[in-house]
């Protein structure tokens, strides 16, 4: 897991040291433009998970515990790319607290923010 603790580590040094640090004596950053980009993207990358799990998982798979499908056809590899893309989605997630830190919004930068950015990333990774 060193890939994803590396960059739980870069979040956390950047949201709770540098960024602050760095932005002192600095004015906000004017982002709105950019997170309306992102925010865009965010919704079609969405769109694309929840099209993904009705088509290639909701007939397949039940509430229950099931064993898990090592077989290669493409339903299943559908779902592995999806689930892959859903654990990617969660580190691009980690661009929100940056957002926040360069427009100087340091009161939503609470302890259950990161906590639950950085936990995303780790159980994320555990899922794949």
């Amino acid at each position: 897991p060193w890939i994803p603790v590396f960059i739980i580590g870069i979040y956390m040094y950047f949201v709770l040291n540098w960024g602050p640090n760095f932005m002192k004596h600095r004015p906000p950053f004017n982002l709105g433009s950019i997170i309306k980009t992102y925010n865009l993207l965010q919704i079609a990358a969405c769109v694309y998970l929840v099209i993904t799990l009705l088509k290639y998982g909701w007939k397949r798979y039940t509430f229950q515990c099931e064993s898990l499908s090592f077989s290669e056809n493409p339903e299943t590899m559908q779902h592995v790319k999806g689930v892959y893309f859903y654990y990617l989605l969660k580190i691009i997630d980690l661009l929100d607290t940056v957002f926040i830190v360069l427009r100087k919004k340091e009161n939503q930068v609470t302890f259950l923010h990161v906590y639950h950015h950085a936990v995303m990333i780790m159980i994320g990774w555990l899922w794949i």
